[in-house]
């Protein structure tokens, strides 16, 4: 298994944040591969049409390639992540195979963000 990253482009400005189905400007899903985390990506909410998204900002979600190998921990650009509460305002959602949802920050020690 390996984590894949996707990032969310703000079309028409804006980002689209759903908590209850873990959509934030990132979402990491743990897949076998990249194919098969593009698919599981879309069962989640995200779209790769852009249908809808702002034409000068081009389309809010890019599907990964098919020869990404992903990361064996969640991370944006080489950093890890750190799970946070649900209630904590987050950089985004960790999608693992077994259905779990959490939600994340980037950089940040759980000391840093309970205080």
């Amino acid at each position: 298994m390996a984590f894949f990253t996707f990032h969310q482009n703000p079309s028409w400005a804006k980002l689209d944040i759903d908590p209850s189905s873990g959509i934030g400007p990132y979402i990491i899903i743990e897949a076998e591969n990249a194919n098969e985390a593009n698919a599981l990506a879309v069962d989640s909410g995200l779209y790769f049409d852009g249908s809808g998204d702002c034409p000068c900002c081009g389309n809010r979600w890019t599907p990964l390639w098919g020869d990404e190998k992903g990361s064996h921990a969640p991370e944006i650009d080489g950093e890890g992540v750190t799970e946070v509460p649900e209630t904590t305002n987050s950089d985004g959602y960790v999608h693992y195979m077994d259905g779990r949802i959490t939600a994340f920050v980037v950089g940040e020690s759980m000391q840093a963000i309970a205080t």
